[in-house]
């Protein structure tokens, strides 16, 4: 269940353009609902200025300047701390990839492809693939002899939760 820290930890490009991209999109959506939160406080009048002031203390106060460099901060740690990978006993042979199947699907998860023993899943929800911001997909693979789940932390132990209901290990079995 846990994962071995002794094994060594592949970094590709494409690893570290997820890691980019996750933080941009973060980022964006921080800062569309920062927006929307300082244009609701000056509409209902729970600031001391309006929206002919906006400007004046967007560029020329430390506020804003302080504001962006939080969303940043926040942005760059929230691929660290939304992301994982988890590895669970198991097998995607004839008798381990129903339970695969089966525990994905009771967790709310769709098989969407399928590509060199890597099966890939998305939310079934539209509201819950909006919440993470279609950076959704949770991929499941063996590795020596294990399975291998990544994806969003929230997904990969929603899932997680999940497996047991479905799995038994194949020596328990007579």
């Amino acid at each position: 269940m846990f994962p071995n820290r002794s094994m060594p930890v592949k970094k590709t490009a494409s690893v570290h353009k997820n890691y980019f991209v996750r933080s941009v999109k973060f980022f964006f959506a921080m800062l569309v609902l920062t927006s929307a939160m300082v244009a609701v406080m000056i509409a209902t009048g729970m600031t001391d200025f309006g929206f002919d002031a906006l400007e004046y203390e967007m560029f020329h106060t430390f506020r804003f300047a302080a504001l962006l460099g939080v969303l940043v901060l926040f942005s760059a740690v929230y691929p660290l701390l939304k992301f994982t990978s988890r590895h669970i006993s198991g097998k995607l042979d004839e008798t381990g990839r129903p339970i695969v199947l089966n525990a994905f699907d009771s967790a709310g998860y769709d098989l969407v492809g399928e590509t060199d023993g890597v099966l890939v899943f998305r939310p079934r929800s539209f509201y819950r693939r909006l919440r993470i911001l279609f950076d959704d997909a949770i991929t499941i693979q063996e590795e020596e002899g294990r399975l291998r789940i990544k994806g969003h932390r929230n997904g990969v132990f929603r899932v997680m939760q999940h497996w047991d209901a479905y799995y038994t290990p194949y020596d328990a079995k007579e």
